[in-house]
């Protein structure tokens, strides 16, 4: 018997009733199915089926007419969640041509909890900085990983230059050129760097009044996010905030980023996420607070130094 006939039929299933045109509640059905599999199969057995037997099935060409999908799995930047697939979360960019199939699956992609979810992320670091213009008349502030910046089209601060430097790093430099283009008018500096700069300490501002890496941290080990974090506390002043996110392990979108996108992410729960301050100095925290995004899939951690 075919050691992956339950998942293969998962597959067949689904790929039937896109065909069928039953888009949006055949999607919704293959989602938790494959959920549920993931959890039956375990780590190993499930990652063999996702990067081994889902590529061969017709499933993955009909997924793939979405431009999403088609992107997150091709990685034509070399990896899958760069900004341009952002900017297809946030609206940004609408595809001009798809299949009628390809444009189905798209709508539906967006309307995933794991969409809902980084659109609150943006809007989440919006209110970030301008409440650290609130705090500060002209507050100092760092994105780490910064893709697009898209947090700064509807901050006040950022629209109404009031703050003392804005620092936009990121390691790809086409983002960087989009982030200068777009912002750079506002003083927005762009700056091409990336984990291992500020690791090693050569890219280290000081006094900052918030510092914040919302799409990074899901993709780094523990010993690397750990000294990432007490890296960027570093650069804070007196009652500046440090704030990073973590997508959770119960977002339901898992099995279905996995094999159809190829997008595999380190998920972390709340003391998981915690454990990533393990490196301050706990007689520099005057606070720390973590806390979920709306949608219940992120975890975010805010502190605060003494």
């Amino acid at each position: 018997m075919e050691r992956f006939a339950q998942g293969l039929e998962i597959l067949d299933r689904t790929y039937e009733r896109l065909q069928d045109g039953d888009v949006s509640s055949g999607l919704d059905e293959y989602r938790m199915a494959l959920l549920a599999y993931r959890a039956e199969l375990g780590p190993g057995s499930w990652k063999e089926f996702a990067t081994e037997r889902f590529p061969l099935h017709p499933m993955m060409l009909a997924a793939h007419e979405s431009p999403f999908s088609r992107r997150c799995y091709t990685k034509p930047r070399g990896y899958p969640g760069d900004a341009v697939m952002l900017d297809y979360i946030y609206g940004e960019i609408v595809p001009e041509k798809t299949t009628p199939l390809g444009g189905a699956v798209f709508d539906w992609e967006l309307q995933r909890t794991s969409c809902h979810s980084v659109r609150a992320r943006r809007d989440l670091l919006t209110r970030r900085i301008d409440d650290a213009g609130a705090r500060t008349a002209r507050p100092r502030i760092m994105s780490v990983a910064c893709g697009h910046l898209r947090e700064a089209k509807t901050s006040r601060v950022v629209q109404q230059r009031r703050f003392g430097c804005f620092i936009a790093l990121d390691q790809d430099a086409e983002s960087i050129a989009l982030v200068e283009r777009d912002y750079g008018a506002c003083g927005v500096e762009a700056m091409v760097g990336g984990v291992r700069g500020i690791v090693s300490g050569k890219i280290a501002p000081t006094d900052m009044d918030l510092v914040y890496a919302a799409g990074l941290y899901d993709y780094l080990s523990v010993p690397v996010a750990r000294r990432l974090t007490a890296r960027m506390f570093a650069m804070l002043r007196s009652g500046g905030r440090v704030l990073i996110a973590n997508f959770h392990p119960r977002l339901e979108d898992t099995a279905g980023m996995e094999t159809t996108m190829g997008w595999w992410l380190i998920y972390r729960n709340e003391a998981e996420v915690r454990d990533l301050a393990a490196e301050i100095p706990s007689n520099q925290i005057a606070g720390t607070e973590l806390f979920p995004d709306e949608h219940g899939n992120l975890v975010f951690m805010e502190i605060t130094r003494r």
